[in-house]
């Protein structure tokens, strides 16, 4: 039995309701909406699901159970405590369906006149044709009838917008390297020091039992928020409910089905309801979605961290003031621990509870987010792999993660043996460079492999670095310098490779000789970057050549 199934008997147990249009209700809603959760709807799923069920040829008796299973359906989560946060107010909900089922009788009473009206009216306007026109009317269905084509995609309707905003989203996603989650404890202990939740959890303890909503509202009186010490701080009471400390009925405020697991609960219902008060407590009164957005864009950078400036600039099209407005929004999401600010404010990083924050969202929205795995059960070649998919922000941790499990010197010489192939170059630049943030501890490494045919270059470059003096070999330097070209190029980056070679002037002929004899598995690659990338002719020209005359040995 699925869960929809499951939901409909609970419901049915309940009180008496028609089980088949619970049942397409709520498989319209997960449909629809890309909800898990039956038990979850916002004002915005309420009107997909109606502008879904008015796409069907309904009869009027059909429209009408309809209307009359969904008010029992809400009706159940609200009394039974239910409705899984965050959702919307109750109240606001069953006035919804109210005014949905009259429209859902309405349209009952012509089955299928009314979706096709819709889809012609759409289709008429988006073409720039004035409903109004009688003339210009029938002169567009005159020639839509002529076009069978045109006709069946005009039938089919358009997407619906939330479809269309969770497509869009879906090539973004998917787009995306897989994304490091920090272990759920360490998540759910920086989630405990959460300062607005407190907050929010001293208000649900002051609620007690439960308190009267204010007439004709969804909140606190005014009198009860100014008992509660929260007058004038509207997102208090909107963050205990979203998070679940507390809920709402038809007529009172009660105690949230997750107030018992603040803060005490185990990581993951401490998880939820932080990530549950998460809208709520980062909204700001003069944009609701700025919040969101910036954390969005600062993890999409993946950067480290940005300078504020850089981090609203796609943003001033479309909120206006985002510069004014990003300092108070920031100051929320720091808050709430999502974001690190420097100390003069001008510069913000992404916190490991705000990459959760992101991830919860898109999941929430019906993305799939791939994760990295946890990197200290990985072998040296399985970390190798995942740090080739993973985001450049990432990397640092998972090497941090993958060397706490093992000694500084045997890691390094695992993870070195697993990038030793001469055509493993892209992954060896970076590998080296993860283990040469180790320093001296493995020192005794890079003396062993100072004449190694392919990691040599790389251990005497190193050893000098650390104020040795190794003994030189040209071959196997410029084999480390192919590594390092040849991973720009993988990269997408062959213009890096360009300008190197170009900055040595005269000498850069002599070495593209040399280069494309080594036997480097790069050496193709970058001498063909070269040769289209090269802001110097003369280089670009002897590129060419050093290229035509590796292919023609092979």
């Amino acid at each position: 039995m699925d869960d929809i199934a499951r939901k409909v008997d609970e419901c049915r147990a309940w009180r008496e309701v028609d089980a088949d249009a619970l049942t397409l209700l709520l498989r319209t809603h997960r449909e629809v909406c890309l909800r898990d959760d039956p038990a979850q709807w916002s004002v915005s799923d309420v009107e997909a699901v109606t502008e879904a069920l008015a796409e069907r040829d309904l009869t009027p008796e059909a429209a009408d159970a309809l209307s009359s299973a969904w008010l029992t359906w809400f009706d159940f989560l609200v009394e039974t405590g239910g409705l899984t946060p965050p959702s919307a107010a109750p109240r606001e909900l069953r006035s919804l369906v109210e005014g949905t089922g009259e429209a859902l009788h309405n349209i009952g009473m012509a089955p299928g006149d009314y979706g096709r009206a819709r889809k012609l009216m759409a289709a008429m306007m988006a073409e720039g044709v004035d409903p109004d026109d009688e003339n210009a009317v029938q002169a567009w269905m005159d020639r839509l009838l002529r076009d069978p084509a045109r006709l069946a995609e005009v039938m089919r309707g358009p997407a619906s917008p939330r479809r269309t905003v969770v497509d869009r989203a879906r090539q973004t996603v998917d787009a995306l390297p897989p994304v490091r989650l920090a272990p759920a404890a360490e998540l759910a202990a920086a989630a405990r020091t959460c300062a607005p939740l407190r907050t929010a959890s001293d208000l649900a303890r002051w609620v007690g039992e439960g308190r009267p909503l204010a007439e004709g509202g969804d909140d606190l009186s005014a009198e009860d928020a100014e008992a509660a010490g929260v007058a004038g701080r509207p997102w208090v009471f909107a963050a205990a409910v979203d998070a679940g400390l507390l809920r709402l009925s038809y007529t009172e405020v009660l105690p949230g089905p997750r107030l018992a697991d603040w803060p005490d609960g185990d990581d993951d219902a401490v998880l939820r309801v932080w990530v549950g008060g998460f809208d709520a407590a980062t909204s700001g009164p003069a944009s609701l979605m700025l919040g969101s957005m910036l954390l969005t864009n600062l993890f999409l950078s993946d950067a480290p961290g940005l300078a504020v400036q850089e981090l609203t600039g796609p943003l001033r099209s479309v909120v206006p003031g985002a510069d004014e407005l990003a300092g108070p929004a920031l100051e929320r999401l720091a808050d709430y621990g999502a974001v690190r600010l420097s100390e003069d404010g001008g510069r913000v990083a992404i916190t490991p509870l705000g990459v959760y924050a992101v991830v919860e969202r898109l999941r929430r929205n019906g993305q799939h987010v791939r994760v990295l795995p946890d990197p200290s059960s990985l072998s040296a070649g399985e970390l190798v792999s995942v740090l080739g998919t993973a985001r450049a922000a990432d990397m640092e941790a998972l090497a941090a993660g993958w060397f706490a499990a093992r000694s500084p010197l045997d890691g390094a010489r695992e993870l070195l043996s697993a990038v030793e192939a001469p055509e493993a170059y892209a992954a060896r630049s970076l590998v080296v460079h993860l283990v040469d943030g180790l320093g001296r501890a493995v020192a005794p490494l890079w003396r062993e492999l100072a004449g190694h045919p392919v990691l040599g270059g790389w251990a005497r470059k190193i050893l000098r670095d650390l104020g040795e003096t190794p003994e030189e070999d040209r071959t196997g330097d410029l084999w480390m310098l192919l590594d390092a070209w040849g991973a720009s190029v993988e990269q997408g980056y062959p213009e890096e490779a360009a300008e190197d070679i170009a900055r040595l002037g005269e000498e850069a002929g002599p070495l593209l000789e040399v280069l494309w004899r080594l036997g480097h598995p790069a050496a193709g690659p970058v001498l063909n970057a070269v040769s289209t990338a090269s802001p110097d002719k003369k280089i670009a020209k002897a590129a060419r050549r050093a290229a035509f005359k590796l292919g023609s040995t092979r």
